[in-house]
């Protein structure tokens, strides 16, 4: 890997984030942050990635160059997302005469707020788990949880500007702190709340006067996320391991939780532990240079707009179509154009228990291998060449069925089905490529239901 082009990278992404917010400020446009949080998530996932493989002391290797062409890809995706947000989006206002947004006041319901919060509460914590075994009852109940992000968002609006500047603060830090540690509680996932935290946040520094302050607020908070993030890290399948148990209380799972906040671990980039917990989950540069060669070596094939069919028949109930081949899950796209096999949620598990077409790769009756054991050996079977090397890797290291990856965010998909527009052209498929690919579809796809052992 040339980190010297990494750096030049980096320093775009630096430039491009700079230049986007500052326009944005100056031309004082009306909104609740988005495009920051989109620019934010990117960094998270990508941009934070990319930083560590420049530290001179971080040993890691990136073999085969995947990190540095992945992020190349994601690079492309952030200039892409700053032109369509100071350009393309003025332009078409102009264009088709689109009326600006209406500023004024507002008189708000003063019950709607804490109204939205108590809805979100409830879906989220009661009828969430009840609604999973009903068809399209999951997804209707799960849209709930974003009420008690708006809800939140709403009163910490209306403190503000009715200048109640301590229950802003105490609302503030209740959902920054408590977004996180209620979704690690209640589902095992820290994406989730932190997720809902940072949009938060963002929104927050859309009205909150003046900036700086916001800015500080936000390095400040940066911090203690990651080093709450590879704390948990640390604890993560001992967490789990309490969460995912059905018959577990609140007491029991507050056990491992309390255990890992009273062991905090703060962050340090000079700790190769930090680093690389780091590296194996934010580092989604990986998985879109491994989707590049995968594309290169002709091992998938570019899918010519499916995803956009797709995205109008996943509208669809599937109460009304109960065999609808879609499911939800960013895993089934990384899967397909990288052929890395991901462990599958409980959700999953739940499915394959029942017969359905998803199936258990190596590991214990469960399923309940780790995502970084996967990548690293992956990392390993391709060490000395390019992904085509890995053909015969073991069943776990490609797509066993099609799993998926719980907390995938729409950043990442969208900059990995950008590396499909990006990667170079791949070579010619012939019949017999064809042919072999077939084999090993089948060699590695039951299209039968298969046994589970039962979860003890």
């Amino acid at each position: 890997m040339d980190s010297a082009w990494l750096t030049a990278w980096l320093w775009m992404w630096v430039g491009t984030t700079v230049l986007t917010v500052h326009f944005r400020m100056r031309q004082q446009a009306t909104g609740s942050g988005l495009v920051v949080a989109y620019l934010l998530n990117l960094w998270a996932v990508h941009g934070l990635g990319a930083f560590l493989y420049v530290l001179p002391w971080w040993r890691a290797m990136d073999v085969a160059g995947l990190v540095e062409s992945g992020f190349r890809q994601a690079t492309a995706g952030l200039v892409g997302a700053a032109i369509g947000s100071l350009v393309v989006g003025p332009f078409v206002m102009t264009a088709f005469r689109l009326p600006p947004p209406v500023v004024g006041a507002r008189h708000p319901e003063p019950r709607l707020a804490m109204l939205y919060v108590l809805i979100g509460i409830v879906c989220y914590l009661v009828l969430l788990p009840l609604a999973s075994r009903i068809p399209s009852a999951t997804a209707l109940v799960a849209s709930g949880w974003q009420l008690l992000v708006v809800g939140l968002a709403l009163m910490l609006w209306k403190a503000w500007h009715d200048r109640r500047y301590t229950a802003f603060k105490i609302i503030l830090l209740i959902a920054l702190g408590g977004l996180p540690l209620l979704t690690v509680a209640h589902a095992g996932f820290l994406g989730y709340g932190s997720s809902a935290a940072l949009t938060l946040l963002v929104f927050t520094a859309a009205f909150v006067r003046p900036r700086w302050k916001m800015l500080v607020a936000g390095a400040v908070l940066g911090y203690l996320g990651l080093s709450y993030y590879v704390t948990y890290m640390r604890d993560r399948g001992e967490i789990r391991a309490v969460v995912w148990e059905a018959q577990a209380t609140v007491a029991e799972r507050a056990v491992p939780i309390w255990r890992t906040l009273t062991d905090w671990e703060w962050l340090d980039l000079r700790n190769e532990d930090h680093l690389q917990r780091i590296d194996e989950r934010l580092n989604q540069n990986f998985l879109v240079g491994a989707a590049v060669q995968y594309l290169e070596t002709g091992m998938t094939m570019f899918v010519r707009g499916a995803t956009i069919r797709d995205a109008f028949l996943a509208i669809i109930p599937r109460a009304l179509w109960p065999e609808k081949p879609l499911a939800a899950g960013s895993g089934y796209l990384v899967s397909d154009y990288t052929g890395i096999a991901f462990p599958l949620g409980p959700r999953r598990r739940r499915e394959a228990r029942h017969g359905h077409r998803h199936r258990l790769c190596r590991g214990d009756e469960r399923g309940n291998w780790s995502d970084h054991g996967v990548l690293r050996e992956f990392r390993d079977c391709r060490g000395h060449g390019r992904l085509s090397d890995c053909r015969n890797a073991p069943l776990d290291l490609r797509l066993c069925g099609r799993p998926t990856i719980a907390d995938g965010r729409l950043a990442r998909i969208l900059v990995l089905v950008s590396a499909g527009h990006w990667a170079p052209q791949r070579r010619r498929i012939t019949h017999g490529d064809q042919r072999q690919r077939r084999r090993c579809v089948r060699d590695r796809v039951s299209r039968k239901p298969l046994p589970v052992a039962p979860v003890p």
